[in-house]
């Protein structure tokens, strides 16, 4: 069980690494007069949701970890989904949809998995 919990966490903090990215690039993109509409933008941000939702794949959170978190669990799979349009419709990425997530929905998930984070830690034995 240990293991599990080890993998499942190392799994939230490298999801929590690229909101973090999403966030610190999203910021330094707009400093530099880059538009959320802009390809370099939307590539980018794309790229990092790909990460997170890599960790909610099928070998990603063990289910006995997202059933502890049923909000979490519920979105895993939309999570995971958007991961796979991102990473498999490149020439038509979604700006709007893009943008629509960082800006409505990373910041509600990196609550989330701080909550699970703190759970996981506080949980390791």
């Amino acid at each position: 069980m240990r293991d599990g919990k080890l993998r499942d966490l190392e799994k939230i903090d490298y999801a929590l690494l690229n909101i973090d990215k999403i966030q610190v690039e999203g910021k330094r993109l707009e400093k530099l007069g880059i538009d959320s509409d802009d390809e370099m933008y939307v590539d980018l941000m794309a790229f990092y949701i790909s990460q997170i939702g890599e960790q909610f794949s099928s070998s990603g959170i063990s289910e006995d970890t997202l059933s502890i978190f049923p909000d979490l669990q519920a979105i895993a799979p939309e999570i995971s989904g958007m991961r796979n349009i991102v990473a498999h419709v490149y020439h038509r990425k979604d700006s709007t949809l893009i943008r629509s997530t960082v800006v409505n929905d990373i910041p509600e998930l990196k609550i989330m998995l701080k909550e699970v984070r703190e759970f996981l830690t506080n949980n390791l034995s």
